[in-house]
């Protein structure tokens, strides 16, 4: 296996698969019992429960990010191979749709003081959001 893939940069809420071939390279059958993966990502198979010797299977990774940023991941398969289970580095990086642009709602008053509502949103191009502000006790906004 490849020790580490880079998704690039992907839509939120989008799919993107990539294979990692598999290959026995040792003199014995390999067993395995499956793979487990972390982060954004998940991984499917069509390696049998034994892997003869010279023989390969395909694993998919599947890179889905829910959130726009950096996202990172490792692939382990889990067998009888002797030493530590090998890995796959898997990284990738969420951004939203060109139709839709995410703004944090920083802090309107000194302090962090008083509340926004709604905290978060998402607008579309074209399309307007009116926003509620409460200042904290003893504070006032002004335009």
């Amino acid at each position: 296996m490849q020790s580490s893939i880079d998704f690039g940069t992907r839509l939120v809420d989008s799919t993107e698969q990539l294979p990692v071939t598999l290959s026995n390279a040792g003199n014995g059958t390999l067993t395995l019992s499956g793979f487990s993966t972390s982060g954004a990502f998940t991984a499917s198979h069509n390696c049998p429960a034994t892997l003869a010797p010279n023989a390969s299977c395909i694993v998919q990774i599947t890179f889905a990010p829910d959130a726009v940023g950096n996202h990172s991941g490792v692939l382990q398969l889990n067998s009888d191979a002797p030493g530590a289970p090998p890995t796959v580095a898997l990284s990738g990086a969420g951004t939203a749709n060109e139709d839709q642009v995410t703004h944090p709602i920083t802090t309107l008053v000194p302090n962090g003081g008083g509340s926004i509502s709604p905290a978060a949103v998402t607008v579309a191009e074209g399309q307007t959001q009116t926003f509620s502000v409460t200042p904290a006790a003893g504070s006032t906004l002004s335009s």
